[in-house]
């Protein structure tokens, strides 16, 4: 494998850039995540990610990615396996994740947990927030 397989550590915003725009696809098997970032960032260059179905990992995908239990190697396998021969499936997925996938910005996020906390009356000085 290790004549097949090419481990980056700490690449840099360039080199991620340029290996997510000439990938056929990404590979993402994590144990445990907060969040997903590289699934989002596959996802966010158009490319179709095989990722775990564990964690944060489904939710930065937004039902764009191929998800898989971490521990089932047989399935991983399999999926990788037939997304290097297909071709009609990769465009299929790219097609769906420019369809349907929707980069989720600092903004974004930061929106989403001011709303919460309002809904909650947590926002000091806001309708509904507590000024305690």
């Amino acid at each position: 494998m290790a004549r097949r397989i090419l481990i980056l550590d700490n690449a840099d915003d360039g080199a991620l850039a340029w290996l997510y725009a000439n990938c056929r696809f990404s590979v993402f098997p994590s144990l445990l995540e907060g969040f997903g970032l590289p699934v989002a960032e596959s996802l966010a260059a158009g490319k179709l990610c095989v990722a775990s179905s564990s964690s944060g990992v489904p939710e930065a995908a937004q039902g764009q990615a191929i998800l898989i239990a971490p521990d089932d190697a047989e399935v991983w396998t399999a999926t990788i396996s037939r997304l290097i021969e297909s071709d009609e499936d990769i465009r299929a997925a790219e097609q769906r994740i420019a369809a349907g996938y929707r980069r989720r910005t600092w903004i974004d996020t930061a929106s989403r947990i001011l709303d919460i906390l309002g809904r909650h009356g947590l926002m000091p000085g806001r309708p509904g927030g507590s000024d305690a």
